[in-house]
This record gives structure tokens, C-alpha cells and sequence, in this order.
């Protein structure tokens, strides 16, 4: 089995299998040199050149891919299990808690 669920919010798309799920969505920060959100000062550019990130941006960049993360997470689990992550309350407890983690940084 293979369901595909798009939601209006974020670009967020789930994909559910018999063994579980993937989500993407644009909400993560990518590191400005290599193009990855899950960099930190390890591509070869970051760890020589501060000029497009300092190391607080870096550290501000990896707590807010975090708490996406958690987001995310939580998200997938719930599509997984069968609860309807495409209502309009839904999202907008999506948008209301992505808004938070921004506000928190």
C-alpha cells in the first residue's frame, strides 16, 4: 500500500507505506554553502569561510531544524496512524506551531 498526502501549508508531502512514512516540507534552513539542511560546519565551504553564516547563526539554524523536525515528526506519525492531517484545523495547528518555533528563536 502507497498513499501519497499533499498539504496546503509548507509544501509538506507524506508518503505512507506498509512500513511506515517519509515527509518533506520547505521549513527547514539549508546551510548557505553546501545547499543541505543537515549541515553544520561540515561541508568543506563552512568550516573556512564565515562569511555567509557565524557559528550563532549555525547554532540558531540547527534549533530551528530541530523543532521542525519535532513538527514533522509528529505530523507523519499521525498521518501514519490514520488521523486526517488534511482538515483545516489541522493546519492551522501546523501553522500555529511552526509560527511558534519561529517566534522562540
Amino acid at each position: 500500500m502507497l498513499k501519497k498526502i499533499e498539504l496546503d501549508c509548507y509544501e509538506i508531502t507524506i508518503t505512507i507505506r506498509d512500513s511506515g512514512g517519509t515527509i518533506y516540507s520547505n521549513l527547514k534552513e539549508k546551510c548557505p554553502y553546501c545547499g543541505q539542511n543537515s549541515c553544520y560546519f561540515y561541508c568543506d565551504q563552512s568550516t573556512y569561510d564565515d562569511t555567509l553564516e557565524t557559528e550563532k547563526q549555525t547554532i540558531e539554524r540547527r534549533v530551528h531544524n530541530s523543532r521542525i523536525d519535532a513538527i514533522e515528526s509528529l505530523v507523519l506519525a499521525h498521518a501514519t496512524v490514520g488521523i486526517d492531517v488534511t482538515t483545516p484545523a489541522y493546519i492551522e495547528g501546523i501553522e500555529t506551531a511552526v509560527d511558534a518555533c519561529a517566534n522562540h528563536v
